[in-house]
């Protein structure tokens, strides 16, 4: 069962830091190039 969960949970993050990295970024990049 934890195991299962882990599976689960761990992607979700994975893919919700890869956003707030991105969004970072492109906000980061925004704000330098305007």
């Amino acid at each position: 069962m934890q195991f299962i969960r882990t599976k689960i949970i761990v992607p979700i993050i994975v893919i919700i830091l890869g956003f707030a990295f991105l969004y970072a970024v492109a906000y980061i990049g925004d704000t330098l190039f305007s």
